[in-house]
Formats: C-alpha cells, sequence, structure tokens
C-alpha cells in the first residue's frame, strides 16, 4: 500500500474485511488510548515533580501553568488561603493570549462555583449569568474548576477560548486528573508552609528569651536550643542533661518537672514538660532560669533569721520574765515602775518581730522543714522553761505529762515556737494561783501535744468562728501561726472549750518514718 501526502499511515476504514477492520480499529483504538494515558500520566508526574521541586506556592503554581493549559486555550489558576497567624493570601499564574484580559471573570466565577466543583460553558452567547464587561473582550468558551475546597484554601482554574467549543472525553478527564493532582498539591503546599510559618515564628519567639530552653529526646539527646542555650559548652549541657534526676525523669510517665541543678557557678532552676507529637514521638522541652542571686539571697536570709530564732529568741523571753520578776521584787518608786513597764513592752515589741522573722524562715528550702528526731519529754521541758517567768507571777503550777518514750520526727524550732505561743495564751488566760497541765502521747498514727487551762474558756460560736478564719483573731496572738505551723507538718490543730472551765488546746501531727 503506497502511502499518499496527507494521508495517515495506515487507515483501518480503507480495509474491506469487515472483521479485519474492526480488528484494526480495536488495536488503534487502545494504542490511541494508551498514549492518551501516557500523557495524563506524563502531567500529574510533571504536577508532582514540581511540587517537590519548588520552594512555596508561587513557584510552583508559575512552574507547572504551562503544562496544564490545553492547546488552543489561555489558562488562569489561583489558590486563595487563610494565611495561620491571620490575614488572606493570594497566589496566581497564568499563560495564553487572552488570560490577563479575562481577569475580571475571577470574581464571578468564583460565585457560580461555590457550591460546585466546575463550570463549563461551550458558547457563551447562550448564557447570561455571567454579565460581560462590553468594553472588554470576552471568551466564547468558558470551563471553570473549584479543584480544592476548605475552610482556610479554595484552588480554582479556568480555561478560556476564542472560538465555541465542544470538550472531548480525553480533555475531560486530563482536567479530572489535573484537578486531583492540584488539589493534593495545593493542599500539602499550605501545610508545608504552614510548619515553616509555625516553626519560624516559634523559634524567633524562643530566641527573644533570654534565658536557656533546651529540647531533648527521651534518650537526653539534645534536639534543639535557643539562643541563650547557644552561648554554652557542650559541658554546661551535659551537666543538665545527665542529671541523675532528670535522666529519672524522662524515663518514668510523669508528664512535668521541677529542680535545681548547679552549672559551673550557677544554679538553674529547671522547669520540664513532655510533650507527645502526632507521631507518637515524645520531646522534653526544659525552660531554665538562673537562680543563683535567689538562692545566694535566701540562703543569707535563712541564716539571719536562724541566727535570730536561735540565738535571740530565748534570751528576749528571759529578758521579758525578768523585767516581770523584777517589778516583784521589793518596792519600787512610780517612776521605776513605769521604766519598767517601757522596758517590758519594748522587749514585747522585739519579740513579736522576732515571731513574724521566724514564721517566713525556710518555707523554700526542704518543703519549709529541717526535720530531725527529738524527745517529746525534752522539747516539753524546754518550752515551759520560756515560759516559766510569766507563769511565776501568776502562782501558776505547770504540770508535763509524757507518755512517749520513742523519738518523734519534728521541726525543732517550730514545735517549740507553737507550744510557746499556746502556753503564753494559756498563761494569760488563766486564773491566779491555778494550774496548767500539758499532755503529750502517740495517737492515731500520729504525734498528739496538749495544753490544758482553767482559765475563762471559750464558747463553742468563737471555736468555730476561729476554726474557718484559720485561726486569726486578735484575742488569741499566734494562733493563726500554731496552725499554719501544724499544717507545714501536714497536721492540724484542735480546741476543746467550756466557758468558765477552761480550755484545751492540742497539736497532731503525723508521725514521719
Amino acid at each position: 500500500m503506497q502511502r499518499k501526502s496527507g494521508n495517515p499511515i495506515f487507515n483501518p476504514s480503507a480495509i474491506k474485511d469487515p472483521d479485519l477492520r474492526a480488528y484494526f480499529q480495536h488495536l488503534e483504538d487502545s494504542l490511541n488510548r494508551q498514549n492518551q494515558d501516557l500523557k495524563i500520566q506524563s502531567i500529574r508526574e510533571k504536577i508532582f515533580r514540581k511540587f517537590f521541586e519548588s520552594e512555596n506556592t508561587q513557584f510552583f503554581l508559575d512552574s507547572i501553568i504551562n503544562d496544564i493549559r490545553l492547546a488552543g486555550s489561555s489558562i488562569r489558576l489561583w489558590v486563595n488561603e487563610e494565611r495561620i497567624f491571620g490575614g488572606l493570601s493570594q497566589f496566581s499564574a497564568e499563560c495564553g493570549d487572552f488570560s490577563g484580559e479575562y481577569a475580571y471573570l475571577d470574581d464571578q466565577l468564583t460565585q457560580q462555583l461555590e457550591n460546585k466543583t466546575q463550570l463549563i460553558i461551550p458558547d457563551t452567547a447562550k448564557i447570561h449569568s455571567i454579565k460581560f464587561v462590553p468594553d472588554k473582550k470576552y471568551p466564547k468558551t468558558i470551563a471553570a474548576f473549584h479543584f480544592l475546597q476548605d475552610p482556610k484554601i479554595n484552588g480554582y482554574f479556568r480555561l478560556t477560548y476564542e472560538a465555541v467549543k465542544e470538550f472531548t472525553d480525553f480533555e475531560l478527564e486530563m482536567i479530572t486528573q489535573i484537578s486531583t493532582a492540584l488539589k493534593y498539591t495545593c493542599k500539602y503546599s499550605r501545610e508545608r508552609l504552614e510548619n515553616f510559618e509555625q516553626s519560624d515564628v516559634f523559634s524567633r519567639g524562643l530566641n527573644i528569651a533570654e534565658f536557656p530552653i533546651l529540647v531533648i529526646s527521651p534518650k537526653g539527646d539534645l534536639l534543639y536550643t535557643n539562643r541563650a542555650g547557644d552561648t554554652w559548652t557542650a559541658e554546661d549541657s551535659d551537666s543538665i542533661r545527665n542529671h541523675p534526676k532528670l535522666k529519672e525523669w524522662l524515663a518514668e510517665a510523669s508528664d512535668e518537672i521541677q529542680l535545681d541543678i548547679p552549672v559551673q557557678d550557677h544554679i538553674f532552676r529547671v522547669k520540664g514538660q513532655k510533650i507527645k507529637g502526632e507521631m507518637d514521638q515524645t520531646l522534653a522541652f526544659l525552660i531554665l532560669t538562673d537562680e543563683s542571686d535567689s538562692f545566694r539571697k535566701r540562703a543569707y536570709l535563712e541564716l539571719a533569721i536562724d541566727t535570730v530564732c536561735h540565738d535571740f529568741k530565748s534570751a528576749l523571753v528571759n529578758l521579758q520574765g525578768f523585767s516581770k520578776l523584777l517589778g516583784m521584787v521589793g518596792e519600787m518608786s512610780p517612776k521605776q515602775n513605769e521604766y519598767l513597764s517601757l522596758i517590758g513592752k519594748g522587749v514585747e515589741d522585739i519579740a513579736t518581730i522576732v515571731n513574724d522573722l521566724f514564721e517566713i524562715s525556710r518555707m523554700e528550702a526542704e518543703g519549709g522543714l529541717r526535720l530531725s528526731l527529738n524527745q517529746p519529754e525534752e522539747i516539753l521541758q524546754r518550752a515551759v522553761d520560756l515560759i516559766q517567768a510569766e507563769a511565776r507571777q501568776k502562782r501558776l503550777e505547770i504540770s508535763i505529762h509524757s507518755h512517749t518514750t520513742a523519738s518523734v520526727m519534728m521541726d525543732r524550732v517550730f514545735i517549740l515556737a507553737a507550744l510557746h505561743i499556746l502556753l503564753n495564751n494559756a498563761v494569760r488566760n488563766s486564773h491566779i494561783s491555778g494550774s496548767i497541765s500539758i499532755n503529750e502521747q502517740l495517737v492515731a498514727e500520729g504525734w498528739e501535744v496538749s495544753i490544758k487551762d482553767e482559765g475563762k474558756g471559750i464558747s463553742q460560736v468563737d471555736i468555730e468562728m476561729l476554726e474557718k478564719s484559720h485561726f486569726q483573731a486578735d484575742d488569741w496572738p499566734g494562733l493563726a501561726l500554731v496552725d499554719r505551723i501544724a499544717r507545714f507538718h501536714k497536721g492540724r490543730v484542735k480546741i476543746e472549750s467550756e466557758l468558765g472551765k477552761g480550755s484545751k488546746f492540742s497539736i497532731w501531727i503525723p508521725r514521719v518514718s
């Protein structure tokens, strides 16, 4: 068979045998379909490849616009998205002789496609749903597609033709495949940009912090540090990450930790929080603040307060007692009595200041307590010695009933202060020549000491008011401090009283092994 100019090499319709002609026609259709499939696949591969090669959405659209354009058309592609930190952005690309002149169609087509995925108008002269601007050119055929619909991102593209056109099945299939590829690539492009913006913003935000921030793996490997942490040496970082308590925390299930870690001449307070990612990986964020100055100031304050409490308080109490006893020895002139009264009030004022300092002592170190084993009888006798001068003035008899032979764990200074306050109130509220009974014993998995007087007593209503106000009352100075000391020991204060018959104040603290 001789080929004629302008004719195909092989024409199945020229075969006279109907069966053979049908076979070759089927063969040609199959080859055409394969070619079409290969062309569609080639375009899809170009879209995905250029997506991975592109740095951002705009660069991606510019790189693929020519590949998705159909022959004889002008094309415009645009993506509207809401940015992660607010605001709207539009990325667009176009090509073809009239793509720019038809830009006014974007808004109208966007409205038409609000609840649709495609809008195909093969002959615009027959429709009126889209109003064209009279003084501008307008296309004869429009095919618009809403390929990506998401609350935060929408993607569109339109093909325009200068002549009336009907789309073939192959062209519609190609457009469908292009739309699907664009849907995924533009969606992933937004996620990639979103992740980049997040990491960039938060990285810069973390670098603003003047204190080190470390991100470590469950094994203790350093994954990230901000600018403040970059100034550290590897040895400094290792001191933090290899701290035994921190390593224990990384291995256990608890999410938070706070501890103090020394690094060279500094002491850092480390606050840790575990965060679980989408892929089930766990990261530990450590925020470090330099507490060196605070530790030095606190250590000095504790030293000063301890000195006042241990060295001055007993002396002040004795001075207060002897100043009162001095007024009971021999006759004194009115002026001497006045001076002696002023001395007593001055000593009381100083003792009040010492108690205020004592109240804030050691509130941050070791839970605020310095626990040690103490013999209950020795503690009670020491408390009585401190109040003996006041008791003698009123000729009071104080008896101690101790039933515990084993040592009890307590903060000695705190408990002595609490007993002194209770004894002082008992002396103040007792009648002359009365008696005060002190009793201690082990009870209900704890240690209890009670101080009972035979004074004026307290009504049940006043007891309830005292308990509701955490023992804040002018008539019972220091009782609120006793309550705080008991609660610091995880214990409690109890009052039993009857008007005219006296009161009984008890402190119970749990036994600590």
